[in-house]
C-alpha cells in the first residue's frame, strides 16, 4: 500500500507506455470504442506512424470470477494480407 502512493496507477501506465513507445517506434491512443468484456478494461490502439498496428488491453482489477493471477493473453495478432498488402487488425 505504501507503493502506491509514489507509483499512482494511472501516471505509471502513462510513463510505461512512453517508455515502450520511445523502445519500439510505437504509440499507445487510449480508445472508448474498442469492444471489452466488463467497464473496467482500458482499451488503446497501438500505431506505427498512423497506422494502427494493434490493440492493448489492460485488465486490472480484480473481481468476482476473474482468475486471480497475473497472465498476459495474446487475443488475435495483426497481420498483413499477403494479397492486398493491408495490415488487417481484429
Amino acid at each position: 500500500e505504501k507503493l502506491k502512493e509514489f507509483f499512482p496507477l494511472n501516471r505509471t501506465i502513462e510513463r510505461m507506455l512512453a517508455i515502450y513507445s520511445e523502445l519500439l517506434g510505437l504509440d499507445f491512443v487510449r480508445s472508448t470504442s474498442l469492444p471489452v468484456w466488463h467497464p473496467d478494461v482500458v482499451t488503446y490502439e497501438v500505431k506505427r506512424s498512423e497506422e494502427v498496428v494493434g490493440h492493448l488491453y489492460l485488465d486490472q482489477f480484480p473481481r468476482d470470477g476473474k482468475f486471480g493471477h497475473q497472465m498476459i493473453i495474446p487475443l488475435a495478432p495483426s497481420f498483413v494480407d499477403s494479397a492486398t498488402g493491408r495490415r488487417c487488425v481484429p
